[in-house]
């Protein structure tokens, strides 16, 4: 028999099975330029995206922290355990790899470390000014969770205590501003072909959205699925107006991303 693939291996009685997929998770605060890092890497061959795969359990669901988005009887039960399930059930796909993108306030309570361990995590961030410009506009009325740094950084110190060294870091500005070399660098780190499949595509379209996801979902990405690669860096205003206890978030938000910006993934070699 000749040499089998990687993904490939024997059971304990001998039998031919497929190994499962890598999971690489993609732990992001809001605005942060996943989702087009989502969109880009799914260009690859080798790899299937899963979008989100927590924000129902988070919003919905019977463990719901949120119901800023009212019920939805279509996914009232959908649970962590569900939302786990769905990342890990790898039955129907032919990928090497799979990356779920998911925002970290939406899953950092209902992921263990047991869960942690079995998968590939990295993380991207944006400076906090930017993101809070942008939620703003979506979610004037965002909590601190919503905001995200806290979440983001209790995952990136949970991973980072259980490996014993800090995961991969992508930061959203310097991607827009230099998508090839990021994307390169991140499939080298995680063993995939880089193809420029990810720096042009058709449609920004993730996938249909269902009626209880128009506002969880489709009206966040509508320059994604209107735009065909990434779009360039912007200028944005000097200063932005904010409330006393935005203030303080952003005070906040700014350490932690100070802080996670120390394991950034390098422009270069």
């Amino acid at each position: 028999m000749g040499e089998r693939e990687k993904t490939d291996s024997y059971d304990y009685e001998g039998k031919y099975r497929k190994e499962r997929p890598q999971i690489i998770a993609l732990w992001a605060v809001p605005r942060s330029m996943s989702t087009a890092f989502e969109k880009a890497i799914s260009g690859s061959p080798d790899v299937e995206t899963l979008h989100e795969p927590f924000t129902d359990c988070y919003y919905f669901g019977p463990q719901r922290r949120s119901a800023r988005y009212g019920d939805s009887i279509a996914v009232e039960n959908f649970d962590r355990h569900a939302a786990i399930e769905l990342i890990t059930n790898t039955s129907n796909t032919t990928a090497s790899k799979i990356l779920f993108k998911e925002l970290a306030f939406q899953a950092y309570r209902y992921v263990d470390n047991d869960f942690l361990l079995q998968i590939a995590n990295t993380f991207i961030i944006r400076h906090p000014k930017r993101v809070i410009a942008s939620l703003l506009r979506l979610k004037p009325d965002f909590t601190e969770e919503e905001l995200g740094f806290q979440a983001l950084n209790d995952l990136y110190d949970r991973v980072t205590s259980l490996t014993g060294k800090p995961p991969i870091v992508i930061e959203g500005e310097q991607f827009r501003a230099n998508p090839q070399c990021i994307l390169e660098n991140f499939c080298s780190a995680h063993e995939l072909n880089y193809t420029n499949d990810m720096l042009n595509w058709g449609s920004g379209l993730l996938r249909p959205w269902l009626p209880h996801e128009v506002e969880s979902q489709k009206k966040w990405h509508a320059t994604l699925e209107n735009s065909q690669t990434i779009l360039p860096p912007t200028i944005m205003a000097s200063a932005i107006d904010l409330s006393h206890q935005q203030s303080e978030m952003y005070t906040r938000a700014q350490k932690i991303y100070d802080k996670i910006m120390q394991a950034v993934l390098p422009l270069s070699d």
